[in-house]
């Protein structure tokens, strides 16, 4: 077992690398599917709790950027491109709008309470299925894996069970980890430190440009831009030359 690849795709070659760094929703795991249902029950019980009527579910939706009838993540965001709290803010600033006072306390809340019901759902959480054998051949190359993600440990650790994925990855990072967002570089350090490897023998792959950031401000190798979230190719392309439209298009060797 080598423990060192290039990682390469569309006329580029990524050398010397021995760990990599995974952000999780919309670049292993779909987060149009993932998001969209737990946006839906979010806004559901936002209206429930502050007597909405029910038309105000779609448009809750569309604030925290899902759209159902595209059935996908809107570009803009904001969610899975900040972090949950700016989100929180995104819905209570919202809701003032609409002459509602709601505190960020009692949105989160109402978060938690959505998260721990869809732990008991499992079709919500699907596999990007090219990214299963892109990690058994970083595996099989003895390459070190962590998830980045802003979502909670707990969710992470439960998705990955679910996919059947907890032995691919040697370290999860997520929003407990630290208060600094992925763009400071601080949550790839720690991911780095747990896993034992140093920055420029890593990279970072993500469907956002925080992951991009991240990856700069860590001091990593380079950043894999992946297209398969709510960014298109060619907006990752303005944050880093390393850009493919699904993870079946990088080669490990």
């Amino acid at each position: 077992m080598k423990s060192v690849v290039s990682i390469s795709a569309n006329g580029w070659k990524l050398d010397g690398v021995s760990a990599i760094l995974f952000d999780k929703d919309g670049t292993f795991v779909d987060s149009h599917q993932y998001w969209g249902k737990i946006i839906f029950h979010r806004s559901q019980a936002i209206c429930e709790a502050f007597q909405m009527d029910s038309s105000y579910i779609e448009r809750l939706e569309v604030v925290m950027g899902f759209s159902r009838g595209l059935g996908r993540l809107l570009p803009a965001g904001p969610i899975a491109l900040v972090s949950r709290d700016e989100v929180i803010e995104f819905v209570t600033q919202y809701l003032l709008t609409q002459n509602i006072r709601a505190s960020n306390s009692q949105i989160s809340k109402i978060f938690e309470r959505v998260h721990q019901e869809m732990e008991k759902i499992d079709e919500h959480i699907q596999l990007i299925p090219e990214a299963l054998p892109l990690f058994k051949s970083l595996k099989e190359g003895g390459i070190k894996l962590a998830v980045v993600t802003t979502d909670a440990i707990k969710n992470t650790e439960m998705t990955l069970e679910k996919l059947g994925l907890q032995s691919y990855f040697s370290a999860i990072v997520g929003r407990e980890s630290c208060k600094e967002p992925k763009a400071s570089g601080v949550p790839a350090t720690i991911a780095l430190s747990k896993l034992g490897i140093p920055a420029q023998k890593s990279i970072c792959v993500g469907d956002a440009p925080m992951d991009m950031k991240m990856a700069l401000k860590s001091g990593c190798l380079a950043s894999i831009g992946v297209a398969t979230g709510q960014i298109s190719e060619s907006d990752l392309l303005k944050v880093t030359p390393y850009v493919v439209g699904s993870l079946s298009q990088l080669l490990v060797v």
